[in-house]
């Protein structure tokens, strides 16, 4: 009678116990997750950092650049990081002289 007890009740016990299970995963989850999250911050800002003065390296040291081309891009990518030195990734590092003056 128990054993027969037992099996009905088992589905019953499986619809009670599963949704609490995935809540603790879930949960468990999220915590993970946001206790990561400020080391993937520290890793994004040392990664823009290294960029950022990596471009102003190289808008200092680039040799197809005129003196106030160089000025003009030094500036930009000093006053705005993010914008200037991505910016100058994709038009000043190739020498874009001709671009600037065109």
């Amino acid at each position: 009678m128990k054993m027969l007890i037992g099996l009905i009740l088992f589905p019953i016990k499986l619809l009670l116990v599963l949704p609490l299970m995935a809540i603790g995963i879930a949960l468990g989850l999220v915590a993970l997750v946001l206790g990561l999250l400020p080391i993937g911050l520290g890793i994004l800002g040392f990664l823009g950092t290294v960029f950022w003065l990596w471009m102003l390296a190289h808008a200092i040291l680039n040799d197809r650049l005129s003196g106030g081309t160089r000025l003009a891009w030094v500036l930009a990518v000093w006053f705005l990081p993010i914008i200037g030195a991505t910016f100058y990734f994709f038009v000043g590092r190739h020498g874009a002289r001709n671009l600037l003056v065109a």
